[in-house]
């Protein structure tokens, strides 16, 4: 949620975007293209989370976290 707030502007949309284009492009490391798709999946869940709870998880965020 930090990456999505502090790179994205706080948008799932954009974040997702990224990564989608990112993955598409040729050649790709092996690897990196797994880590990716494990991230997406990890967005969408997330994300599923926020727009049932109708939330923010990055609300919760605290101040230590923005060290890191």
């Amino acid at each position: 949620m930090l990456l999505r707030n502090e790179l994205y502007g706080g948008s799932w949309d954009e974040m997702e975007r990224d990564l989608r284009r990112r993955l598409e492009r040729k050649p790709f490391v092996f690897r990196l293209m797994h880590r990716i798709e494990e991230d997406l999946a990890r967005i969408a869940r997330v994300r599923a989370y926020e727009e049932a709870h109708r939330t923010d998880l990055g609300v919760f965020l605290t101040s230590d976290t923005d060290d890191r």
